[in-house]
């Protein structure tokens, strides 16, 4: 391999060409070497510092993919090939891999996996709502493709403390003084709404009224004041 290399540079072919003209001494190269570049030192170029550009990255995705097309087919649906740098100029550039791979063209054949959503709190919460509002009931969402369950665990230990924390009553629920006071200070660190005409209080409000006497009251052995609640949106 380094004596093709250095044929190719006795021929004074440059060394960005050498990647076309030789698929299989590059292939080989990266395998040795890590890098065609890394091989090309070893066998005595003398290669002057790179700086990647715009139009660079779009080059080397377009090279890669040629390359890996009739070789390394397993590895056309990884970010960047497998090539961390690459994945990273490309993100640098571009802002993502998957847009890195729109402006070279090959978006119809290159499938890119979007990276999973991250929730917050208080998406959670909206999430809940927004599913019992369209279903009317939260009892089928464990059963669904969706990250929301996932997402209500990580943030809330439990898939029923996230229900909980929406206002819903989870099933078996049994209400008392502790986690009511708990479950608004979930609403209150999650940015959700502390009014009791909110839909999504409902179940909390009912359950607050019966240990507490009023909503307000609820609301103040939780150490909620006025000036940290949310402010009650016009009807």
């Amino acid at each position: 391999m380094l004596e093709r290399l250095r044929q190719l540079m006795n021929e004074n072919v440059p060394a960005e060409k050498i990647r076309t003209i030789d698929t299989k001494v590059t292939a080989a190269a990266r395998k040795r070497y890590g890098s065609l570049r890394q091989a090309m030192v070893t066998a005595g170029f003398q290669i002057s510092p790179r700086r990647r550009t715009a139009e660079c990255v779009v080059a080397a995705i377009r090279t890669r993919y040629s390359e890996k097309e009739n070789s390394e087919k397993e590895k056309i649906g990884l970010r960047g090939f497998g090539d961390e740098r690459l994945a990273t100029a490309a993100a640098r550039f571009f802002g993502s891999w998957a847009e890195a791979v729109e402006a070279a063209g090959l978006t119809d054949r290159i499938t890119v996996k979007k990276p999973p959503r991250r929730w917050t709190r208080r998406e959670v919460i909206e999430g809940i709502v927004q599913w019992h509002n369209t279903w009317d009931s939260l009892e089928a969402i464990e059963n669904e493709t969706t990250g929301l369950v996932g997402a209500a665990r990580y943030h809330f230990g439990t898939w029923c403390k996230a229900v909980d924390a929406a206002g819903f009553r989870c099933k078996n629920r049994r209400w008392t003084h502790d986690n009511i006071i708990e479950d608004i200070k979930q609403r209150l660190e999650a940015g959700a709404s502390l009014s009791s005409y909110d839909h999504s209080n409902i179940n909390l409000a009912s359950a607050a009224h019966r240990f507490f006497g009023s909503w307000p009251a609820a609301l103040q052995a939780a150490g909620v004041t006025s000036k940290t609640r949310k402010p009650r949106k016009a009807r």
